[in-house]
C-alpha cells in the first residue's frame, strides 16, 4: 500500500472544486469527490486532476461543442458566397488569387466569421437574386465597401468594363444592349457608324 494521499479538499482544477476523499480505485489509487461549477458531482483520480486531463464533469466538452456547432447555413448560396470571397482573398492556391488576394484585396477580420457576414447580409438587403459587390474595386471586402447588387450594377462596376455614354447616361455595353434590345454586335456596329 502506498503513502497516504495528500488532502486536496478545497483545491480547484478547471471547473472542479475538490470536496473530499472518495473510495480508492481497484488498483488502490486515490480518488476525490469534486463539485463542478455546473452543480454536478464527479469522482476523479488524483492523477487526472493534477495532469489537467479532467477539468469538469463533462459539461466543458458540451459547452465547447455548442460553441463549435455550425450555424446550419453550410451549403446555402450565402455560405458559398462567403466561402468564395474568403478563398479568393486568403488562399494563394485559389484560381482567382491573382485577381484578388494577390492584388491586395482583403477580407476584414469581422467577416472572417460567417455569422457576422450573415448578419450584415440580412441587415443590408440580401436576396437570392443579388450578388456581393465591392463599391470600390481597389478596396477589400468590408461592410463599408460592399453592397448587395443586381447583375447589372455588378457589370457596371467591373474594373475591366468599357462604359459608353449616350445622352448623358453612362453604362456598360451589356446594359445598353438590354435597354435597346439589340445584340452586342449590333451595338458595336452602330458605334462604328457613329450613330450612337
Amino acid at each position: 500500500m502506498g503513502q497516504p494521499a495528500v488532502d486536496m479538499a478545497g483545491q480547484v482544477f478547471g471547473r472542479l472544486t475538490v470536496l473530499e476523499r472518495a473510495e480508492n480505485t481497484k488498483n488502490n489509487k486515490a480518488q476525490w469527490l469534486c463539485l463542478c461549477e455546473c452543480g454536478n458531482k464527479i469522482i476523479v483520480s488524483r492523477r487526472r486532476l493534477k495532469d489537467g486531463m479532467t477539468k469538469s464533469c463533462g459539461c466543458y466538452r458540451v459547452d465547447i461543442g455548442k460553441l463549435n456547432k455550425t450555424h446550419g447555413m453550410k451549403g446555402t448560396r450565402l455560405y458559398r458566397i462567403w466561402s468564395g470571397m474568403k478563398d479568393r482573398c486568403l488562399n494563394p492556391k485559389s484560381k482567382y488569387w491573382d485577381r484578388y488576394g494577390g492584388k491586395g484585396i482583403t477580407v476584414c477580420d469581422e467577416w472572417k466569421t460567417f455569422e457576422n457576414f450573415m448578419n450584415w447580409s440580412s441587415e443590408n438587403g440580401y436576396t437570392e437574386k443579388l450578388t456581393l459587390d465591392r463599391i470600390e474595386n481597389s478596396k477589400g471586402y468590408k461592410p463599408s465597401n460592399c453592397r448587395w447588387a443586381t447583375m447589372e450594377q455588378q457589370e457596371n462596376n467591373r474594373t475591366n468594363n468599357i462604359l459608353h455614354t449616350i445622352d448623358g447616361k453612362t453604362q456598360s455595353l451589356n446594359a445598353w444592349c438590354r435597354e435597346l434590345d439589340i445584340s452586342r454586335y449590333a451595338f458595336k456596329k452602330l458605334i462604328l457608324k457613329g450613330e450612337i
